[in-house]
């Protein structure tokens, strides 16, 4: 953090209605905030997401509780984070209920087929320990390793280890 982006995010905070002065905070710190949402989202959303999460920031009272910068920077990323996270949930959904009213199309498997492969991931459910079924879920939304990191508060090696160690548990049981 440079000493401008500190000294142009204080006198802002001061006095909320300097529009220069969060101006020039906003040009200092965009490219980070731009580098952060390009990690949650595809870069032609990212400048949304950067917008909407500061505008968020702005019209909250969270201008009043961050002192500095550096935790206004980490403010927004956590609301782009969550703001990110929505929309995926969103999406997903969405394409669920979608996916119900679709007719079954030539070649899927059959009624018994799909009895057969709901009775192997009972056995499987079964196996597994409620954390090993939490990190199963999350899979299954589409999240990868670095977002099921962050929501289990883990560093990414242990939540790729413990990732690998379940897709070699279902392999074992002879599932995959």
């Amino acid at each position: 953090m440079s000493a401008p982006e500190e000294e142009t995010y204080t006198t802002w905070r001061h006095d909320p209605k300097d529009l220069d002065a969060f101006g020039e905070w906003y040009q200092l710190v965009y490219r980070r905030l731009f580098y952060f949402a390009a990690q949650y989202v595809v870069p032609d959303d990212a400048d949304d997401l950067v917008q909407n999460a500061l505008v968020r920031f702005m019209s909250g009272d969270y201008v009043e509780k961050v002192d500095n910068s550096r935790r206004a920077v980490s403010y927004i990323t956590q609301m782009m984070r969550s703001e990110a996270w929505n929309a995926r949930r969103r999406h997903h959904i969405a394409s669920m209920e979608t996916l119900g009213d679709a007719e079954v199309p030539s070649g899927e498997p059959t009624l018994e087929e799909m009895t057969a492969a709901s009775k192997a991931w009972e056995s499987v459910a079964e196996a597994l320990s409620e954390d090993e079924k939490h990190v199963l879920r999350l899979l299954t939304l589409g999240m990868g390793n670095r977002e099921i990191a962050n929501v289990l508060g883990q560093s990414y090696s242990a939540v790729s280890s413990r990732i690998y160690k379940l897709r070699r548990k279902i392999k074992d049981l002879g599932i995959i």
